[in-house]
């Protein structure tokens, strides 16, 4: 049918009459099939962009999410796990003296950042009492006495059956030593929980009053691990009752143990806040949110669950804690929005201009299949990046293994084979000799001192990088870590659980690493150039508008741009300096060889972001600058005529009917006829527009059915205009800064703060009038301006 119409359109060709008409139909008939299909493939392909937008979407959030849960989940390990090791060393231990407790404590606070204090509180009974005060006096704590808080004073301890005093605190100056924990039932609650279950326990938060206060702002908390007889350890409820000799408790900072999980959520534009589930009811212990600046809230934060959050709850020593992330408004990139778009509006058009080429010309059949190649194109594409996406977003998971340091058996999962090659069977017995045969000949040694080390109890840890032979004979490196959580009857470590996860993607990164961080501070010094230039030129447009008498009353509007600009300037100059720092730290990672993949994705993020945070305030202070020429060239000559005041003012109503037409508002004029003017009515113009644009964008803001009035009265040889509004009305805050240039309530939504200051300049430079405020809040805002009949001549 497509080749018929083709012959039909030649030139020279002629139809008769009914053919003519069915040739017509025919050609109709396509056009219409062409638009319904091409609007109808435009239609799905914007739709599929769509959709696949919010899967990339949630896809990245939920990455996101991944590395700051596992972020918080490693730094609570580590310090309820580091409680739990002091707990069995102090049970070890026959007589613990004061330095012994505070040489062990300092290690484990250096090895442990996030535990702020580590106490030894044993159980003492009333006959004990006296004893007890005496021996930790010998041990060198002077004067040391077991009390209690009454009435905000400090007395002696009550007698009691059995006393809970802080004996032993590291560092020392951080507890009040000799403080009777059994005089406060609220704090011994936790305790209690962690002898009848064995465990370490955690408390419910309270006040922080260390070091880092935050203003009154953090919390924190405490985990307690029970301390047993270890020549009879318990084995029921009765037993531990019985056997308990006392506690080991860690005190943990909130904002310090969430420190890197926030600035992970912060740097991918999340925010964080963390409930306590223990608590009746949940409280929020937690909040670190874009409305809130940089420093973490206080608890007392209103916070309204919605769709969009991603939560996780955890168990801390536990107590359960939920944890939720919500993204900020620039967690979602407006471009993929903006591209669904511009594919639908350009498959629109394209559909269009495809059915005209068809109907007017000859070669449509061309125009036909190179639509179609085009959008086949585009689905490829678009399938292909799905695939690409699916492939980088696919975890990588870690080696598993158990190893028995007395026997040499190992435990493995078939990922720590797989990533060497080779499958179960064909390393099967794995043993603690075919572990050692794949390691590198120059690792050999440290893995036997590692051995060694274990077996003697001098650590209880292993972390190390190595080499391992894979099945084709090329070297693969990973990262083995684990601990010992098992020992034999006698006390000697037994088993060993860790990871081994495959590292070599890292290491062949590190050089790439570092030479982006070797170019970072030149781009940062390239951007900081930028702004002393653009800085520069900010002071030479002050310097010329300061020596022109004629423009005297721009150097406030000067002073107001110098106030203005110094946001974005500021903005980008502490972002130059940040990514800076942030290159220092990262560099450091990879020289600790503690780099791992989700903490290189974060820099690279934060990089690129604090680009984009420069570019933007760039840009703002270019437009305060174009905005700024604008308020000056406001008192440039304009034609001076004479007209009817009347009709000046509906000739300014007719432009801007278009844009007034679809508002729920409207316009109301009482102006008479026969007011005659010789002055200047393009300033005048302006004034209208401004105080009509500002009354529907601030007065009229969440109603409907607003009114805006403009009359005039004439008085001997002058005129009196009034603008009214019953509108929301103003304070007299904010009216005192109505003409201040800058002055905004609305430059989120883009407002300059300029057109009302444009309209005082105007009324009293170029028309030489007078003008006035009246507001009140909730009833409306009438402006009045007085203006001569004949305009001043302006001064040369």
């Amino acid at each position: 049918m497509q080749e018929n119409i083709m012959e039909a359109n030649r030139p020279g060709d002629s139809l008769a009459g009914p053919e003519r008409w069915r040739k017509a139909l025919r050609d109709g008939s396509l056009i219409v099939f062409i638009v319904l299909i091409g609007l109808s493939g435009t239609w799905l392909t914007y739709r599929a962009i769509e959709t696949n937008n919010t899967l990339q979407r949630q896809e990245r959030l939920n990455a996101v999410s991944q590395s700051v849960f596992e972020a918080f989940d490693l730094e609570t390990t580590r310090a309820v796990e580091a409680v739990r090791s002091a707990a069995l060393m102090v049970a070890s231990q026959q007589t613990l003296t004061r330095r012994e407790f505070e040489s062990y404590g300092t290690g484990v606070l250096a090895h442990s950042p996030k535990l702020s204090a580590l106490q030894w509180q044993p159980l003492i009974t009333a006959a004990e009492l006296a004893r007890f005060e005496a021996t930790a006096q010998a041990d060198g704590l002077a004067g040391y006495r077991v009390f209690e808080t009454v009435g905000g004073k400090l007395v002696p301890a009550s007698a009691r059956a059995l006393h809970v005093p802080i004996l032993f605190s590291a560092p020392e100056k951080s507890s009040a030593l000799g403080f009777d924990l059994a005089s406060e039932p609220d704090r011994m609650t936790s305790r209690l929980r962690a002898r009848d279950t064995g465990q370490p326990i955690a408390s419910e938060t309270y006040k922080w009053t260390g070091r880092g206060d935050e203003g009154g702002r953090a919390l924190a908390f405490s985990v307690s691990a029970p301390v047993f007889d270890p020549d009879r350890p318990p084995s029921n409820l009765a037993e531990r009752r019985e056997r308990l000799k006392g506690y080991v408790s860690g005190e943990i900072n909130v904002t310090v143990l969430l420190e890197e999980a926030a600035f992970r959520a912060a740097a991918t534009k999340l925010d964080v806040v963390v409930f306590d589930l223990g608590a009746e009811p949940r409280k929020i212990i937690y909040a670190l949110r874009e409305e809130d600046g940089k420093r973490p809230a206080k608890s007392q934060v209103f916070f309204e669950p919605n769709e969009r959050d991603t939560s996780l709850t955890v168990s801390i020593a536990t107590r359960p804690w939920q944890i939720v992330l919500r993204p900020q408004a620039a967690f979602h990139d407006g471009d993929a929005r903006k591209t669904g778009m511009a594919v639908l509006a350009g498959g629109t058009a394209a559909t269009l201009l495809l059915a005209f080429a068809v109907y007017m010309t000859q070669r449509r059949q061309w125009i036909i299949e190179d639509a179609q190649a085009s959008l086949k194109l585009s689905e490829q594409a678009l399938q292909a990046e799905r695939l690409r996406l699916s492939n980088i977003l696919e975890g990588t998971g870690a080696g598993t293994m158990e190893l028995n340091l007395q026997t040499g058996e190992i435990y493995a999962n078939d990922r720590m084979f797989s990533m060497l090659g080779y499958t179960r069977e064909e390393m099967h017995p794995f043993t603690l000799k075919s572990w050692r045969d794949l390691n590198h000949p120059d690792e050999v040694l440290p893995l036997t001192d590692y051995l060694t080390r274990l077996r003697h109890g001098e650590t209880e840890v292993i972390d190390m990088e190595s080499r391992r032979r894979h099945k084709d004979g090329h070297w693969v490196w990973v990262l083995t870590r684990g601990r010992v959580f098992s020992h034999t009857a006698d006390g000697k470590p037994q088993w060993i659980a860790g990871t081994v996860q495959d590292i070599s993607a890292s290491k062949q990164a590190e050089e790439q690493i570092i030479e982006f961080n070797n170019t970072l501070e030149q781009r940062v010094q390239e951007r900081s150039a930028e702004l002393e230039t653009t800085l520069a030129t900010l002071h030479q447009s002050q310097e010329e508008l300061a020596r022109s008498e004629a423009n005297a009353t721009l150097s406030t509007l000067a002073a107001s741009v110098s106030h203005e600009l110094s946001t974005p300037m500021g903005n980008s100059l502490m972002t130059a300096s940040t990514l800076v720092e942030q290159s220092r730290s990262f560099q450091r990672l990879v020289d600790a060889n503690q780099l791992k993949r989700s903490e290189l994705t974060a820099f690279l993020n934060t990089v690129h972001e604090g680009n984009d945070l420069m570019l933007r305030n760039l840009q703002r202070a270019v437009e305060l600058l174009k905005n700024f020429r604008q308020v000056a060239n406001d008192q440039a000559s304009e034609r001076r005529r004479s007209f009817d005041l009347a009709t000046a003012v509906q000739e300014v109503l007719g432009t801007l009917a278009p844009s007034l037409k679809n508002s729920p508002h409207h316009v109301v004029v009482d102006i008479a006829q026969g007011i005659a003017m010789d002055s200047y009515p393009g300033p005048l113009g302006q004034i209208v527009i401004n105080l009509i644009n500002n009354a529907y964008l601030h007065a009229f803001e969440g109603q409907t059915g607003g009114v805006f009035t403009i009359s005039a009265r004439l008085a001997e040889d002058r005129v009196r205009m009034s603008f009214s509004d019953n509108g929301t009305g103003m304070s007299e805050e904010t009216q005192s800064h109505l003409f201040q240039p800058f002055f905004s309530t609305k430059t989120d939504h883009g407002g300059t703060g300029l057109g009302l200051t444009i309209v005082a300049n105007l009324v009293g430079k170029t028309l030489g009038g007078t003008l006035q405020v009246q507001s009140t809040v909730g009833v409306g805002t009438t402006i009045s301006i007085n203006l001569p009949l004949v305009a001043p001549t302006p001064q040369a």
